[in-house]
């Protein structure tokens, strides 16, 4: 009887364990991807808002800036979430380029078993 009960005392044990193991696993990280083609004028602006791809307590970084542009940053950068990202173009260019924008949570907030974070790439094509 002593037998049965260490053995089921013991894969009691281990069924927790285990269920507590895959669960840090299902949410140890959600990465989102989108993809954006669009067309612009050589020498225009494209302004893409950020909020609705974040929270306040998100940060946003460009992962690749591209070849052909102007500028390729950041706007409205402040305490909480930045919510632009502003691209332009030499007046002379034409082909195409390529952005890439992440969009994760703040790392000082960050929870041991939650990265939640958004890969936004951006298809230019320059006329």
């Amino acid at each position: 009887m002593k037998k049965f009960l260490l053995t089921s005392s013991l894969l009691l044990i281990l069924v927790v364990a285990m269920q507590s193991c895959m669960k840090e696993v299902h949410q140890s990280e959600v990465i989102k991807l989108l993809t954006i083609d669009t067309t612009i004028q050589a020498g225009s602006n494209y302004l893409l808002n950020l909020a609705s791809f974040g929270s306040d307590d998100d940060v946003a970084t460009i992962l690749e800036k591209g070849n052909h542009f102007s500028i390729s940053q950041l706007e409205n950068n402040d305490d909480m979430f930045t919510s632009i990202y502003h691209y332009a173009t030499p007046s002379k260019t034409s082909g195409t380029d390529q952005v890439v924008l992440a969009i994760s949570q703040n790392p000082e907030g960050r929870q041991a078993c939650s990265k939640d974070s958004t890969i936004i790439t951006i298809h230019f094509t320059i006329k």
